[in-house]
């Protein structure tokens, strides 16, 4: 994580309002290349509380083209990472990226924006029990998302339980400790 100060400069740095609560939207790739999201902007920058902003983050895979200029909606500068985002960010959205793994590591809220959540799962699948295990609600359209959006911050209280299993199943080594451990492990009789 990180601390306010420096959560604050990364801000100032990336050009991101340092008063308004940041709304990560990083949706995993469907196509390569450009991509247009399903999205009414308008309605979404309508709906969004006063005090945050969208930022969409596309998948490296992707160029998303036709957001329109809006106050309170914009598109992520390239030239800094995912990381970064993640550390701005007061919550995320997402769908069935493995963005989620490292969000995780966070505690930060995340919403699950699955739209098409027949269609991609029988044309890619998923490696787990998504709808089972995912750390945060999903939701299926635009009208779900926005009242999840305005509730984002009940989220840890109302899947505390879910978070904490999803934790543990997929995130329990990631400690920040990993090469030290391996370290130790290989090289235990040496280090004796």
């Amino acid at each position: 994580n990180i601390s306010p100060n420096d959560r604050v400069a990364l801000k100032q740095t990336m050009s991101l309002p340092t008063d308004k609560k940041i709304i990560l939207y990083a949706p995993t790739w469907r196509v390569i290349g450009d991509v247009v999201l399903p999205l009414d902007y308008d309605q979404i920058s309508q709906s969004l509380p006063e005090d945050a902003i969208l930022v969409i983050r596309g998948h490296h895979f992707n160029n998303i083209i036709d957001v329109p200029e809006l106050a309170n909606i914009k598109l992520a500068n390239r030239d800094f990472s995912i990381e970064d985002y993640y550390l701005v960010s007061d919550v995320m959205i997402t769908d069935y990226s493995s963005t989620m793994f490292d969000y995780a590591l966070l505690d930060k809220p995340m919403i699950f924006y699955t739209y098409d959540y027949k269609e991609y799962v029988s044309s890619r699948g998923l490696n787990f029990d998504f709808e089972h295990d995912a750390p945060g609600p999903l939701v299926y359209n635009q009208n779900e998302l926005l009242a999840a959006i305005n509730n984002f911050e009940a989220i840890e209280h109302q899947y505390h339980e879910k978070i904490a299993n999803f934790k543990h199943k997929f995130i329990q080594y990631d400690d920040g400790h990993a090469s030290q451990k391996l370290v130790e492990t290989v090289f235990k009789d040496d280090m004796a």
